[in-house]
């Protein structure tokens, strides 16, 4: 692909760029923060067998793991959680994140916390965390 599309880039301007564009360069940035926490566990992706619903990233540190929904949205939408709600349900000792380019939230689904944090502050909430 041709990078110098890229040159000049606004990532708060999702009506410009295509959201696969935004999207796979946000999914990116995500994985290279999780490589530079230098856990031992290598961050994963997740799928529920002959169902649709995948969780982008799934990342542990020490005891704790994290599934993590990479979004391209300047917005939180309800709809962005539905795959971590069919994750909390195989792995219900597992913490939630959806990440996107809102400024960060706390939110209730199914009596149980999902985070909401900006892509910028994933790194310094998880090398953080605990």
């Amino acid at each position: 692909q041709n990078l110098s599309r890229f040159s000049n880039l606004n990532l708060l301007d999702t009506f410009s760029l295509g959201r696969e564009d935004v999207g796979g360069m946000l999914e990116h940035f995500v994985l290279t923060e999780l490589l530079s926490l230098n856990s031992s566990f290598l961050p994963r992706s997740w799928s529920k067998d002959n169902q649709s619903g995948s969780v982008d990233f799934v990342f542990s540190m020490g005891r704790d793991v994290f599934a993590i929904e990479v979004k391209s949205s300047l917005t939180f939408k309800k709809k962005f959680v539905s795959s971590l709600n069919t994750y909390k349900k195989y792995y219900p000792k597992s913490n939630l994140i959806l990440t996107n380019l809102d400024y960060g939230r706390r939110c209730k689904s199914n009596d149980y916390e999902i985070l909401n944090i900006p892509v910028y502050q994933l790194y310094h909430y998880l090398n953080h965390w605990g």
